[in-house]
């Protein structure tokens, strides 16, 4: 795991530094995997490092990675509170702008982690995007 979250974490820091563009689709599904075994683990060494996943403005990061992190850290923080990271996961959830709202795998995503972080105060939230599903 160690590893795992070392060349993940250099590789965030790179696409940050950079443009994106040097970072194909197929690297981003690749750290997409690695980004859920740090959560399926529950690899709490890489909770700062896959916050930087959650703001919007970091498009360098791209939306599938986005969408994991953002999952693993719903599995990071399962039974924890952290009601910053719930008000962030809200705002990214509840982003429909009508200029470039926020991409739909990253909104579902912040559904998954809010309803795995369990706090009844995500619930009517959480109502408010059921599809049908549940």
């Amino acid at each position: 795991l160690k590893d795992i979250f070392t060349y993940v974490d250099k590789a965030t820091e790179a696409m940050l530094a950079g443009s994106g563009a040097e970072y194909r689709e197929t690297d981003h599904i690749r750290l997409s995997y690695l980004i859920e075994a740090l959560g399926r683990t529950r690899y709490e060494p890489a909770t700062s490092m896959l916050k930087k996943y959650v703001p919007k403005r970091e498009f360098k990061l791209g939306i599938i990675t986005r969408a994991s992190a953002i999952w693993a850290l719903g599995e990071l923080f399962d039974g924890k509170d952290n009601p910053s990271l719930r008000s962030e996961l809200w705002d990214r959830m509840n982003d429909m702008s009508p200029i470039m709202p926020e991409d739909y795998l990253v909104r579902f995503s912040c559904a998954l982690a809010l309803g795995e972080m369990g706090y009844e105060d995500s619930v009517p939230t959480l109502k408010q995007y059921d599809d049908g599903m549940t």
